[in-house]
């Protein structure tokens, strides 16, 4: 019988915790933006804000990647593009080439938003970590890299 690693759940939860934490921090930061922009992000949820993450770095994508990479089913991340495009802040496109495939990209009152969230996020994330030296945030990069890819590893 294998050994109980002591550590193992405590992690989780300290990962579970540290995420809970930034997102309390970035919804309660107090960001100069347009109001427009700061009500909407407000109002996001995590898994809108996510989307705005992920379109902001790859410039469009599709429902299909958007679930590979949020690991969420095709239904629930339709709904949530559906409410986005609603809210104007993405919009949906018809390939050129390809009519059965649909791009999701920003709207332009969207990507007003993208911009004030990744500087609101970068604002964020630079005074979470404001107490660390340099080779202290590489060290927990580093380590975070490492336990993503052992998790990815065993799920293959």
């Amino acid at each position: 019988m294998q050994k109980e690693n002591p550590y193992a759940f405590q992690i989780l939860q300290q990962i579970r915790e540290l995420y809970g934490q930034i997102n309390l921090s970035f919804s309660h930061s107090d960001q100069p933006a347009s109001e427009a922009s700061k009500g909407i992000v407000s109002h996001l949820t995590p898994q809108q804000l996510l989307v705005v993450k992920l379109i902001g770095h790859e410039g469009q994508t599709t429902i299909s990647s958007l679930c590979q990479q949020m690991s969420l089913s095709k239904g629930t991340v339709s709904g949530i593009v559906s409410r986005m495009v609603a809210m104007d802040i993405l919009e949906k496109h018809h390939d050129t080439e390809d009519r059965r495939t649909i791009w999701i990209r920003f709207s332009p009152s969207g990507k007003e938003l993208a911009k004030h969230f990744r500087s609101h996020m970068s604002d964020v994330l630079d005074a979470l970590v404001q107490d660390f030296t340099v080779e202290e945030q590489a060290t927990l990069s580093n380590d975070l890299n490492r336990l993503i890819q052992s998790i990815k590893q065993k799920k293959e």
